[in-house]
């Protein structure tokens, strides 16, 4: 088998999608592998393509986490300067604060559709009314919880963001590697 980009050449390996033959060059030059085999060059594109899709995806997703996390953080922050300016206390602030700012965790969560919920099994009372009990608190820690999390989110959604556009922008150097050959 001869190779499919220099047919003068005798082929040293296959493509690892497509099984087109490879040449020493070609097999060399590839930038992805499939089970460590070379890929050619239309099969290279084609991955480089899909990575590219991937990455959009998540960028706008990270997007939209960082959007509605700073909204309303925003809110939190706005609620906490007029409740401690009309005299509410401090305490109901922050915690008028906290709610929005878990608002924001939950409804980011929500939409973030690149987490999986996952089930677990949990050890349960005997006693439905002890369960009920745990699960309302449980509810309230989580709530409150994610309350504080919310601002270190944003954070982290930030950092996401830049690491995602850093490997678009690898991805386009292989997508215009792979067009200029």
């Amino acid at each position: 088998m001869n190779c499919y980009a220099h047919e003068d050449r005798n082929s040293v390996a296959t493509c690892g999608d497509c099984g087109v033959g490879l040449c020493k060059e070609c097999e060399e030059a590839t930038i992805y592998r499939t089970d460590k085999k070379a890929l050619c060059k239309k099969c290279n594109y084609k991955y480089a393509c899909e990575n590219n899709n991937i990455y959009e995806k998540t960028l706008q997703s990270k997007k939209t986490l960082l959007i509605i996390n700073s909204i309303a953080c925003g809110i939190g922050v706005i609620i906490l300067f007029i409740l401690l300016l009309t005299g509410n206390g401090t305490f109901g602030a922050v915690i008028g604060m906290f709610i929005c700012w878990s608002l924001g965790y939950i409804v980011s969560t929500f939409f973030d559709r690149s987490l999986k919920a996952k089930k677990t099994k949990t050890m349960r009372h005997p006693n439905p009314i002890i369960n009920f009990i745990m699960d309302i608190f449980g509810a309230i820690f989580k709530f409150l919880l994610q309350g504080i999390l919310s601002p270190i989110m944003i954070i982290t959604v930030l950092i996401g963001i830049q690491k995602v556009k850093k490997q678009i922008i690898e991805n386009n150097e292989v997508l215009s590697k792979l067009n200029a050959v």
